[in-house]
């Protein structure tokens, strides 16, 4: 295409470049779907998979889930996180599987229960980390997971 071409394209054609797992991904227009968002990422060599749950960053914290065939409204400002749709943490050393990365110590202890780990929900729950340092999860905290996760839930002994 020409240069002169390029400048008569209407706006809704423009160029943006938003953002998937931190790296720029170059887009023209403005309304995509989950699974073009994803593919474009793909082509331009982020590291993800067609199959991976795509989210929108709202705001610092938050993430709202983008299905497949779901459209969106994109600009230079859309930031992106793409993610393995299941991921396994190990809970009191039993495997637990969980969709996506982001869940509370709640949620955790919720799914662990379900998929037979013989805890209760009013256990103290803590992150193990590779040092042998752990961490407490409260049950309101979001925390993010992987599949090298790995968390302890004990009773707890305080009735105080």
């Amino acid at each position: 295409m020409s240069h002169a071409a390029e400048q008569t394209q209407p706006e809704t054609g423009a160029r943006i470049t938003i953002h998937v797992n931190g790296q720029p991904v170059s887009l023209e227009g403005h309304r995509h779907t989950g699974i073009a968002i994803k593919q474009a990422a793909i082509a331009q060599g982020v590291k993800i998979e067609v199959g991976y749950i795509l989210y929108e960053e709202i705001d610092h914290d938050r993430t709202k889930h983008i299905k497949d065939q779901e459209e969106v409204v994109v600009n230079d400002e859309s930031r992106f996180l793409a993610d393995e749709a299941v991921v396994t943490v190990h809970v009191n050393r039993h495997p637990v599987k969980l969709d996506g990365h982001r869940h509370n110590g709640l949620q955790i202890k919720q799914a662990a229960i379900n998929q037979g780990v013989n805890i209760k929900l009013d256990f103290l729950l803590f992150e193990e980390f590779s040092d042998g340092h752990t961490k407490p999860v409260k049950d309101t905290e979001t925390i993010t997971v992987s599949n090298k996760s790995k968390f302890d839930a004990i009773p707890d002994d305080d009735h105080s």
